[in-house]
């Protein structure tokens, strides 16, 4: 720092779940009693016919008139057996493919490329390079002191993913708070303004890794940036910006300069999705 003067999708997925393994008694168990009654011989209406006491609970003797029957029965329908056995205890025999059945799509108009524009604003103390969604931006070379601007198109379409990424550089040391990094996203949502503001759900690490800005770059591993103060914190005053933006850098930086690297980098990336509502999330909606 230089001194100077101062949310329909996903129902059906619940829907086949609840019917396999989210219900006891009711309307399962009658799905599963008509099976056992088709094997059995039971009511056309499904209700399961309890054994009476002549009835035979041993083994099936093949040898009997009735072997070449149950051989049939059993190619074509399965083990009775096996079913009451999965019945009794509650477990389908293969939910798998049920469980993991595809998402509904994205209840919107807009189609999977289409766009929004946004501003995207910043300034860092002391320099900032630019990228959004993997494209290179700008590599303004005016300090913290300037508020840098620009126009940038913003994925709306729900699970297309939306990255912001600053490479922030302080070149100037002295006491206290000498560099960080503030910006915000502003769009407008049913005619009113709208944010993505620089906080501590943002990544950043003080390490180089190969392709780091890329779109699908996975910074997972990379820490949450830590909140120096509001847009409006000192030593550096209004910016310009809303007032939930936050200064953020990657520890505070609030010490002697002996303490604090010189000419430090930070690299900083911030994932969200547009959802149906057209409100940006870091989370990624739950339709395809």
């Amino acid at each position: 720092m230089q001194k100077f003067a101062s949310k329909s999708g996903p129902n059906w997925a619940c829907v086949t779940v609840m019917l396999v393994v989210g219900c006891s008694g009711g309307q399962a168990d009658e799905l599963l009693d008509t099976t056992d009654a088709g094997i059995d011989g039971g009511s056309a209406s499904g209700n399961k016919q309890e054994p009476g006491p002549d009835d035979d609970a041993g083994p099936i003797d093949m040898d009997s008139d009735g072997g070449a029957d149950r051989d049939a029965e059993v190619e074509e329908h399965g083990d009775a057996s096996l079913d009451a056995s999965s019945a009794d205890s509650g477990a389908p025999a293969d939910s798998g493919a049920l469980v993991d059945a595809a998402l509904p799509p994205c209840n919107v108009d807009a189609g999977q490329d289409a766009t929004v524009t946004a501003k995207l604003r910043v300034t860092a103390d002391d320099l900032v390079s630019i990228w959004f969604n993997g494209e290179l931006v700008a590599e303004p070379t005016s300090l913290w002191q300037t508020l840098k601007e620009y126009e940038v198109a913003v994925f709306l379409y729900p699970n297309r993913k939306n990255v912001i990424a600053f490479k922030a550089t302080n070149v100037y040391e002295q006491d206290g708070y000498d560099r960080g990094l503030v910006a915000e996203l502003l769009y407008t949502l049913n005619g009113s303004p709208a944010y993505v503001n620089s906080d501590t759900s943002w990544k950043v690490s003080a390490t180089l890794s190969d392709d780091w800005d890329a779109l699908d770059f996975d910074d997972s591993g990379w820490a949450n940036a830590v909140s120096l103060g509001p847009s409006s914190q000192p030593p550096w005053s209004s910016v310009g910006l809303n007032s939930e933006a936050q200064w953020i850098w990657s520890y505070s930086p609030s010490g002697a300069p002996s303490e604090k690297p010189d000419n430090e980098v930070n690299y900083f990336r911030k994932t969200f999705y547009m959802n149906e509502e057209g409100e940006a999330s870091s989370e990624q909606p739950a339709c395809q």
